[in-house]
């Protein structure tokens, strides 16, 4: 039982560090200013986007009867009650965009694409890719997003519809009562889908599909959230239409526009932040990123004290021992915004001047992970790892031994083995 409690009280410690992790993270990509400015291009864009999204439905003959249903769907999900006066707005723009000459199509086109591709600034931002793919292929890949992304919707809604109403079907959903639940949650799975597909696309890096369906739960549960309170705060606070009057729609839906991409984005940074912070206590796994963290740290104290301050570049780091893609870079990274390295040139990382006085204790806390299995293979590699294996001894003691560790003494004490 006492185990049991440890387990959770850990559990509870490493989930409210990553919480911390996500929100300081978010602070430093300044989540809100990108928000706001794809606010204003998605308000430029709102009728191109739909437009050319919709546009395979009018061109083929055997869609047209899936364009309403996908319609009302879109705007019902994606914007809440802001008045009914804006979505028949859109959907009127949306439809006199058929009328439009050839370069009027292009110039829609084009600013769909432009909307797309802040999109993709953004979050490659957020997960810290600088490189871009070649713009052609990268084009390709949003035209059939935005082609047959639609089309997909519209069977996925015409086959969940079809098959509810079969007899048997609606009667045993009916006797469980979860006919109502399941049309309930379909705007929350859609939205949830669409945002993993999104975090797992968009960042020019790989991304696990674990990871972007766990993100975009969140922000799916915070999207349907957010729209109940801002129906109520429509309902009980009409302010803006005492103010705008029957322009109180346009406000209303900028600021809704604005929540929704600051929840994208949040969810996009816990997708981000899920591969790079690894939570512990999953049944059969051990969690060695501790360790690998005091081994990377380790090989730059050591090139110090051999050059007199010199720093290891990423390919001298990877020579070093084998990472994992993207591990390597992910993990520097955390330690920079835990104040143990920093980075000098674009690719050069060496240790920040206190490094001598942080301890054992800094690292286990600023990182927000579990201490590694005890006496496990790991512990035999070499002295650097024995020292650490015998500094991690009784977990129940573990903050008042750490506090007195410094990371310097456990690379300069002598055991077994030799790290030259």
């Amino acid at each position: 039982m006492a185990m049991k409690i440890q387990q959770l009280l850990l559990a509870a410690r490493q989930f409210f560090y990553f919480c911390l992790h996500v929100l300081a993270q978010s602070k430093r990509n300044d989540i809100a200013q990108i928000a706001a400015s794809l606010t204003f291009t998605s308000l430029l864009a709102l009728v191109p986007l739909l437009s050319v999204a919709f546009s395979l439905f009018s061109i083929l003959p055997l869609f047209s009867g899936w364009l309403d249903t996908v319609e009302q769907f879109v705007l019902n999900t994606f914007v809440p009650t802001v008045g009914e006066g804006v979505q028949n707005y859109v959907l009127d723009f949306v439809h006199r965009t058929a009328g439009l000459s050839t370069i009027g199509s292009i110039g829609l086109f084009v600013t769909a694409i432009l909307l797309l591709n802040t999109i993709d600034v953004a979050f490659n931002r957020i997960w810290r890719v600088k490189r871009t793919p070649r713009t052609l292929i990268r084009l390709l890949l949003w035209l059939i997003f935005l082609l047959l992304g639609p089309l997909i919707l519209a069977a996925s809604l015409t086959a969940t519809t079809f098959v509810m109403a079969l007899p048997h079907v609606s009667e045993m959903l009916n006797s469980f009562g979860l006919q109502t639940m399941i049309l309930t949650m379909l705007p929350m799975l859609a939205t949830c889908l669409l945002l993993a597909v999104m975090y797992h696309w968009i960042p020019n890096i790989p991304v696990r599909w674990r990871h972007a369906f766990s993100g975009a739960a969140v922000a799916a549960i915070l999207f349907e959230i957010a729209k109940y309170l801002f129906a109520l705060y429509i309902a009980w606070f009409p302010t803006y239409e005492l103010l705008y009057g029957a322009l109180a729609a346009i406000p209303l839906l900028l600021i809704w526009i604005h929540v929704s991409w600051l929840i994208v984005l949040l969810g996009a940074e816990i997708t981000y932040n899920l591969e790079i912070f690894q939570v512990p206590g999953k049944a059969g796994a051990t969690d060695f990123e501790l360790v690998q963290a005091f081994r990377l740290l380790g090989y730059l104290w050591q090139n110090e004290k051999r050059s007199g301050g010199g720093a290891l570049s990423l390919d001298e780091l990877k020579a070093k021992q084998e990472w994992q893609d993207t591990k390597l870079p992910a993990l520097l990274e955390k330690l920079r915004l835990a104040g143990f390295v920093y980075k000098i040139t674009k690719n050069n990382w060496r240790l920040t001047d206190n490094f001598a006085q942080l301890s054992l204790l800094d690292l286990y806390r600023r990182l927000a992970v579990s201490a590694p299995e005890k006496d496990g293979i790991w512990s035999k590699l070499d002295s650097w790892n024995v020292n650490l294996n015998r500094a991690l001894d009784g977990l129940d003691e573990i903050e008042k031994q750490l506090a007195r560790i410094t990371l310097s003494s456990l690379y300069t004490a002598e055991k077994t083995g030799d790290n030259s």
